[in-house]
């Protein structure tokens, strides 16, 4: 048996621990639900983390486009800068500072990647170009992904100088 998932890889871990020929179909569902049950506590996870990191996003992004008058999508552009420094942020501080895999679940996968808006700003760029806002197009297209990298590398040394305290 070749395993080719992770689920595979651990259940076979499992499985050759132990004579192959002792292993009863009850094993079988015990181990079965061991992985199930701390799979869904990722799951759970990421799902907390997204739903709040969403509703964050919208609100954050709702309440720039008031701010903010202008056909420049800005609330979008706060959310996806906003994500980037805390990303940046937690990044550095997480490094120095042990936190367990459930919780990075949550806070990198969940939260921060239910903030922060790829798929739209790109949707968003595909649209000034379609529109022949073409500068726009351009303009977001380096706005963003230059101020995105700049802002995690400026939250990663923030984060540094935190974990110093």
């Amino acid at each position: 048996m070749v395993p080719k998932s992770v689920l595979e890889i651990r259940l076979y871990s499992v499985h050759k621990s132990r004579k192959f020929s002792t292993v009863t179909s009850t094993q079988n569902t015990t181990i079965s639900n061991t992985v199930i049950k701390q799979h869904l506590g990722n799951i759970t996870a990421i799902a907390l983390g997204g739903a709040i990191g969403s509703i964050s996003r919208y609100t954050v992004s709702m309440t720039v486009e008031k701010l903010v008058t202008s056909g420049f999508p800005w609330g979008t552009f706060a959310a996806n800068f906003g994500g980037c420094l805390l990303i940046g942020i937690f990044w550095s501080l997480f490094d120095k500072i042990q936190i367990s895999h459930e919780f990075r679940l949550f806070l990198f996968t969940g939260l921060l990647g239910g903030f922060t808006t790829f798929s739209t700003y790109a949707r968003e760029s595909l649209q000034f170009f379609k529109i022949g806002a073409v500068t726009h197009g351009l303009w977001y297209v380096l706005l963003s992904n230059g101020i995105g990298l700049t802002a995690v590398a400026i939250g990663f040394l923030l984060g540094e100088r935190l974990a110093r305290f």
